[in-house]
């Protein structure tokens, strides 16, 4: 059977009406993901942002670090300078000892205050994570791998090796034995 008009009419309207609604979710839909994308790009600008001031602020807490070291670095070396200046004009050498020994005590003190220490190696077990070995010295008297000889001091700071201290190092030999190698 034929449809009516009014059925058609009818239908058209509804899918009119459908059509309609579906416009308009699709428009709130839209206004949605817009917002959506505008707090997207708020939250990459405020990141950007962030990530400048952070740089921004390593840098400054660098900077100022740098300069409260340097200024405990200035005051033994103007004493340096003041110790060399005096010696030329009359030199007592027992001062001018003296006043070298304070200066180094003083930045002995500078490097203790930031953390910084000697590493122990003369009499100590040999320790490459701590120590290189420069040279091998074959003793009766002591161990294998035993530090013999300290030849430059090694630091460290807190945990980390800021330069190893150099070593000779034992190679122990047995009583009447002689290594020709």
């Amino acid at each position: 059977m034929p449809e009516s008009n009014e059925d058609y009419e009818s239908k058209i309207k509804q899918l009119e009406e459908s059509l309609e609604e579906s416009r308009r979710l699709l428009e709130e839909e839209k206004k949605h993901s817009e917002e959506y994308l505008n707090k997207l790009r708020y939250l990459q600008a405020e990141f950007e942002n962030m990530k400048k001031r952070m740089i921004k602020d390593i840098e400054n807490s660098r900077l100022q670090y740098t300069c409260k070291l340097i200024g405990k670095i200035i005051t033994p070396i103007e004493e340096l300078d003041l110790a060399l200046a005096s010696c030329k004009e009359n030199c007592d050498m027992n001062k001018f000892i003296e006043g070298i020994r304070m200066i180094s005590l003083k930045f002995k003190n500078i490097l203790t205050e930031e953390g910084v220490t000697e590493i122990e190696a003369e009499g100590k077990m040999f320790d490459p994570a701590f120590h290189e070995a420069v040279q091998f010295q074959e003793s009766r008297d002591h161990p294998d791998n035993y530090v013999i000889c300290e030849l430059r001091k090694g630091y460290r700071l807190n945990e980390r090796v800021i330069r190893p201290s150099m070593v000779i190092v034992c190679k122990h030999v047995e009583e009447g034995v002689k290594n020709n190698g």
